[in-house]
């Protein structure tokens, strides 16, 4: 086996885990970052193998990942407010396909952002699955019993980790694990969309998890230590539990997922948009 052996992404920190209520800010033209839609779209979901992938997966038309150019200076403290600013944009709403009535200037008041680590170094992070014998040395998903957990039917062991809040196997990775990036993408590509038609093996699942990771984050090496180090810094977004009239999603479900990955360098805001179902009407 290969998966561990390769490093290809290294140390990448946020420097708060809490998770901020984005507050009403000012909503003059200057506050906003200006944001123009750049052309993108991750080869290992639109090249053959990746647009079968994400129609067996239920996810075809239903997960989007669009970016943004924007202009000005990113500085990490002030996050809270660039990424209410990206939801306050019409165009941006518009491009995720959801309705204008939901869009600016609510969007500030509305939303929460949570800064997610991105510290993994290699796909080496997901052996413990082969190890705690939830899937097999070829990849193969071990069986369970089908249970129904928020109208997806769990039938194998990773799932089971993954939506059964009583698993056996819920310790498998550490809280700090689950937090990671690679895990939450990981996490949503084996969830999938609603009309999830399941593999028997977990390797393509893992194989678009690492390229999806790589194509999304930026690298540096650092002048410093001479290493590889992650430049892009990863916030999961959603509506604010006091947020009423806002919809970020045309109907509340737990596997509703947005993320906004911010490269400060290239002057990119990347977002990640599935609504679970494909569903973003009123």
């Amino acid at each position: 086996r290969e998966r561990g052996s390769e490093e290809w992404s290294v140390h990448g920190t946020v420097s708060s885990r809490r998770t901020t209520t984005l507050l009403q800010m000012a909503q003059s033209p200057s506050s906003r970052p200006p944001l123009a839609e750049v052309a993108y779209e991750p080869s290992c979901l639109c090249d053959r193998a990746g647009a079968e992938r994400m129609l067996r997966w239920g996810l075809k038309d239903h997960l989007k990942v669009k970016r943004f150019k924007f202009s000005g200076r990113f500085k990490a403290e002030h996050a809270e407010h660039f990424v209410a600013d990206i939801f306050s944009s019409p165009d941006v709403m518009a491009s995720l396909g959801i309705a204008a009535t939901a869009a600016a200037p609510t969007a500030a008041g509305a939303l929460s952002a949570s800064p997610v680590e991105s510290t993994v170094l290699n796909m080496g992070f997901f052996d413990v699955l082969e190890s705690e014998n939830l899937m097999g040395s070829n990849g193969y998903l071990r069986k369970c019993m089908p249970e129904t957990y928020d109208n997806v039917e769990s039938d194998n062991l990773i799932l089971d980790m993954m939506l059964n809040p009583d698993s056996e196997n819920q310790a498998v990775f550490s809280q700090p694990q689950k937090s990671e990036f690679i895990y939450h993408l990981f996490r949503l590509l084996f969830v999938g969309g609603a009309m999830h038609q399941r593999d028997d093996y977990a390797t393509e699942y893992l194989e678009t998890t690492r390229a999806l990771y790589k194509e999304l984050l930026t690298v540096h090496k650092s002048a410093r230590t001479g290493k590889i180090e992650i430049s892009s810094q990863v916030y999961a977004v959603s509506k604010a539990s006091d947020a009423a009239e806002f919809k970020l999603f045309g109907r509340e479900h737990p596997h509703n997922k947005c993320y906004v990955v911010i490269d400060a360098v290239k002057k990119f805001a990347t977002v990640i948009y599935l609504p679970f179902g494909g569903s973003t009407l009123f």
